[in-house]
Protein backbone atom coordinates (compact mmCIF):
# COMPACT_ATOMS: atom_id res chain seq x y z
CA UNK A 1 0.00 0.00 0.00
CA UNK A 2 1.21 3.50 -1.15
CA UNK A 3 1.44 6.04 1.61
CA UNK A 4 0.71 9.96 0.74
CA UNK A 5 3.82 11.49 1.29
CA UNK A 6 2.80 15.56 0.97
CA UNK A 7 5.27 18.17 -0.64
CA UNK A 8 7.44 20.04 1.67
CA UNK A 9 7.92 22.68 -1.08
CA UNK A 10 3.91 23.29 -1.23
CA UNK A 11 4.06 23.78 2.08
CA UNK A 12 7.13 25.75 2.88
CA UNK A 13 5.73 28.09 -0.19
CA UNK A 14 2.23 28.31 1.59
CA UNK A 15 4.06 29.53 4.03
CA UNK A 16 5.91 31.69 2.58
CA UNK A 17 3.09 33.22 1.13
CA UNK A 18 1.36 33.35 4.16
CA UNK A 19 4.85 35.53 5.75
CA UNK A 20 4.80 37.87 2.14
CA UNK A 21 1.37 38.55 2.83
CA UNK A 22 1.62 39.69 6.17
CA UNK A 23 4.61 41.72 5.88
CA UNK A 24 3.26 43.52 2.97
CA UNK A 25 0.09 44.14 4.95
CA UNK A 26 2.04 45.62 7.79
CA UNK A 27 4.27 48.19 5.21
CA UNK A 28 0.95 49.01 3.79
CA UNK A 29 -0.78 50.42 7.13
CA UNK A 30 3.01 50.88 9.20
CA UNK A 31 4.97 53.17 6.32
CA UNK A 32 2.48 56.10 5.86
CA UNK A 33 1.80 56.62 9.79
CA UNK A 34 5.80 57.16 10.02
CA UNK A 35 5.62 59.41 6.91
CA UNK A 36 2.35 61.73 8.49
CA UNK A 37 3.42 64.62 10.58
CA UNK A 38 2.46 64.94 13.61
CA UNK A 39 -1.04 66.44 14.07
CA UNK A 40 -0.65 70.11 15.79
CA UNK A 41 -2.42 71.09 19.13
CA UNK A 42 -4.31 73.85 17.67
CA UNK A 43 -5.38 71.97 14.21
CA UNK A 44 -6.57 69.22 16.99
CA UNK A 45 -8.57 71.70 19.16
CA UNK A 46 -10.07 73.20 16.33
CA UNK A 47 -11.46 69.85 14.95
CA UNK A 48 -13.00 69.30 18.16
CA UNK A 49 -15.14 72.24 18.52
CA UNK A 50 -19.08 71.82 17.99
CA UNK A 51 -20.22 73.49 14.74
CA UNK A 52 -23.74 75.25 14.74
CA UNK A 53 -25.82 74.95 11.18
CA UNK A 54 -29.14 75.66 10.79
CA UNK A 55 -31.55 73.47 8.43
CA UNK A 56 -33.59 75.53 6.20
CA UNK A 57 -36.57 74.79 5.71
CA UNK A 58 -36.98 72.60 9.42
CA UNK A 59 -39.51 70.55 8.02
CA UNK A 60 -39.91 68.37 5.14
CA UNK A 61 -43.14 67.04 3.93
CA UNK A 62 -43.83 64.00 1.61
CA UNK A 63 -46.87 63.24 0.24
CA UNK A 64 -47.65 60.45 -2.30
CA UNK A 65 -50.48 57.95 -3.17
CA UNK A 66 -50.22 54.61 -2.92
CA UNK A 67 -51.57 52.84 -6.23
CA UNK A 68 -54.15 50.38 -4.93
CA UNK A 69 -53.45 47.72 -8.29
CA UNK A 70 -50.21 45.73 -7.78
CA UNK A 71 -48.65 43.19 -9.77
CA UNK A 72 -49.62 40.45 -7.86
CA UNK A 73 -53.27 41.32 -8.97
CA UNK A 74 -52.97 40.57 -12.42
CA UNK A 75 -51.04 37.27 -12.65
CA UNK A 76 -53.75 34.16 -13.46
CA UNK A 77 -53.33 31.30 -11.49
CA UNK A 78 -51.74 28.28 -13.82
CA UNK A 79 -54.11 25.30 -14.35
CA UNK A 80 -52.19 22.36 -13.57
CA UNK A 81 -52.82 18.71 -14.94
CA UNK A 82 -54.41 16.36 -12.50
CA UNK A 83 -51.46 13.90 -11.31
CA UNK A 84 -52.49 10.15 -12.20
CA UNK A 85 -53.39 8.39 -8.94
CA UNK A 86 -51.24 5.33 -8.75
Amino acid sequence: MNRYQPHRPTAVLGAAAVLVSTLVLALAVAVPVGFAPPPDARVLARIALPIEVAIEPSRIEVVGLRERQTAQNDVQPIAMPAMPQS
